[in-house]
Parts: structure tokens; sequence; C-alpha cells
């Protein structure tokens, strides 16, 4: 987030390497590169979307908060692996896993609840900060149906996807993966 109210978020879109690109562009200038940047969050996913196949997979959110008036908001989502992969997103509550948007894995579903009960308690800022920060901690496994495994992750060891389970991922044998 910078000091004028610009934020950015970006997740990996989770698949194995024979779905992946070869020598794709990075992505980690794609936040830095909205917040320094003056286009709208619609404009600046728009110049994403023209070179997105040549990433690997990656969902991205970019925003505009009003300084002045936090009710004054405009926010667009894009994912590079998606058939429908351009919005400008609703006012609500939305969460981002490693697949799209909202996808219906139990930890995102448990973590949306947890979210939305953690912002209506009738507690401090700081109170509700510390919960949300522990929340975001949690590496409790939330195991998957047929939903959380699919043919993009084709090669994929089972216990290596297992670990994706939890909503903070550690995982000790691959430590370039995972939470940071």
């Amino acid at each position: 987030m910078s000091k004028n109210g610009r934020i950015g978020l970006l997740t990996n879109y989770r698949q194995s390497e024979k779905f992946m690109k070869r020598g794709a562009k990075r992505r980690g200038k794609l936040v830095t590169d909205f917040l320094k940047s003056g286009d709208a969050p619609h404009r600046y996913l728009e110049k994403v979307k023209e070179s997105g196949k040549d990433y690997k997979g990656f969902n991205l959110i970019v925003g505009n908060v009003s300084p002045g008036n936090p009710n004054e908001m405009e926010f667009g989502y894009y994912c590079n692996r998606e058939n429908e992969p351009f919005d400008n997103l609703k006012p609500g509550v939305h969460a981002l896993s490693n697949r799209y948007l909202d996808y219906e894995w139990k930890k995102v579903r448990f973590g949306k609840e947890r979210f939305q009960e953690i912002i209506k308690r009738k507690s401090s800022v700081k109170k509700k900060a510390n919960l949300l920060i522990e929340m975001l901690q949690d590496e409790t496994k939330y195991p998957d149906d047929e939903l959380f495994v699919g043919p993009q992750d084709d090669g994929i060891s089972q216990s290596f996807l297992e670990s994706f389970t939890a909503i903070s991922i550690l995982i000790t044998e691959h430590p370039s993966c995972g939470t940071r």
C-alpha cells in the first residue's frame, strides 16, 4: 500500500511445472508498477492483460482508496489463467488464494467466515488487527474435496498439495514456496 491510498495484492496461481511458461516474466513488479503509476485500476489491469500470458500464473488485485474519504474506493481484479480474467470488484468481502478470486476451497470459505466474524466484533481496532494477523498465521490444514486438486496439479506430490490446505503455508522442503 502506498501513502496516497494505492493498494496492490498478488498471489501465484497454483499449477504444476508442466503448465508453467518457461522463461516467463517475473511477477513481482506488477504490484510496485501499479503503486508507482497514475493509472486507474481498470486501465492498469488492461495494460497487464496485454502481456498476461508472458507470466507464470497469478492473481492481481489493484485499487485506490481516497485518503480523505475511505468510502471512495475503486478496485479491479485480473487472473491470467481464467477464461473471464478481468473484473471490477464489487463492494463486499472477497478472498484471494492460489486459484481465482473467491474460489470455494475449505480454507477460503473458513477464512472469509472468520474475517467477517472478526470485523463484526465490538472490539478495539488493535484487537481486531491482532485477531486478523492470528487468522492469517493459521497453519491448520483444511483437507478439501476433489475441488482442491485438479488437472493443473498433475505431477505435484500429494504431501506437497496437502501443505497448501492451510491458510498460512509453510513448506520446509521448499522454502521458496508458501506464505511470506
